[in-house]
């Protein structure tokens, strides 16, 4: 791993968001039945908007990503809310934010996203 002077909890933190993925294949998914690949390359997709949101610190890029029901979860395991997760976007400042060997595979209609995101805010 890279050591980009976050705490081992930031670091976990960011991991956990891209689980938000699942979320977001799984409401593609209920839309529009498409095959694995083309399922894959869209919540790549996303996933590289929710980055650039970080890269260039723009919240808006990434608040119509999240459903109503969106949950994640934090390291200490506690839930987070779609309002929360946005809330966290607009108050982190990142000065450096790039994808660790982010990996797409599909399962019918949900995807699971896995990687890292390493920068520092």
């Amino acid at each position: 791993m890279i050591d980009d002077g976050r705490q081992p909890a930031q670091r976990l933190r960011d991991v956990l968001s891209l689980v938000g993925s699942i979320y977001l294949a799984a409401e593609m998914g209920s839309h529009a039945q498409a095959p694995s690949a083309g399922t894959e390359k869209a919540v790549t997709a996303l996933e590289n908007q929710w980055l650039e949101s970080e890269k260039t610190n723009n919240p808006d890029l990434i608040t119509g990503l999240f459903g109503d029901k969106y949950v994640a979860t934090r390291p200490d395991g506690k839930l987070e809310d779609r309002a929360q997760t946005l809330a966290e976007a607009k108050a982190r400042k990142w000065t450096s934010a790039e994808y660790q060997d982010l990996k797409v595979q599909a399962y019918g209609d949900v995807a699971i996203a896995t990687g890292a995101v390493c920068g520092a805010a």
